[in-house]
């Protein structure tokens, strides 16, 4: 069965990288006004709707995963809360997004939307860097320092201290980020144990 969790957490965390990368310039575009956002949404609806169901089908998966691991590794709780309560944003995108009529109505969304973000990707990559870190090599100290200060930027957003358009910034970070959450994953497939008797050899070679 860990093997099988390993499984769903690579191809999620891939997918969930490629959709992201596609997708960056198509539909985000935090520089327009709110009803050329919205106008632009609308009009690749199918595109967008497409986008964000297959995140969600992703977020639910990771999720499920993360579950599975916390039975040996109490980190992944976090890992797998931050997973549902990211998967409540696309409910605000999906169903929110095509009735907006007013800039008022749009901004709720949008903060809201913001809101659900921050929170979930602070939770996903804080609790990311405590199972990371159980690791060893490179990959442990990578890793770590990369999700920690991912956490920083994300804690940021929700304290209001930086904007979401401030992440833009972040973005290759967040690129690496779900590179090493899919090799998360595929180190689950490879050696499905307890990572604290994992070697280095599982990423290079060493024996």
């Amino acid at each position: 069965m860990d093997r099988y969790a390993g499984y769903t957490y690579a191809i999620a965390s891939f997918l969930m990288l490629l959709v992201m990368v596609v997708s960056i310039d198509a539909i985000h575009s935090t520089e327009l006004e709110w009803d050329i956002r919205v106008e632009n949404l609308k009009a690749n609806w199918l595109v967008a709707a497409t986008i964000w169901r297959l995140e969600f089908i992703c977020a639910i998966a990771l999720g499920w995963a993360s579950f599975h691991f916390a039975k040996n590794e109490s980190s992944w709780y976090l890992v797998g809360i931050a997973h549902i309560i990211m998967a409540g944003l696309y409910a605000v995108m999906l169903g929110g997004y095509p009735q907006v009529m007013s800039e008022e109505g749009y901004r709720i969304l949008y903060y809201v939307g913001q809101w659900i973000f921050a929170v979930s990707n602070f939770l996903w990559v804080f609790g990311m860097a405590f199972v990371i870190s159980r690791f060893s090599g490179w990959f442990k100290y990578t890793g770590t320092i990369l999700a920690s200060v991912l956490s920083l930027a994300f804690l940021g957003i929700f304290l209001e201290i930086l904007t979401f358009e401030d992440l833009a910034y972040a973005m290759p970070l967040l690129v690496l980020m779900y590179i090493f959450n899919g090799l998360v994953g595929v180190k689950n497939i490879r050696s499905p144990r307890d990572p604290e008797q994992d070697v280095e050899g599982e990423l290079d070679t060493s024996p």
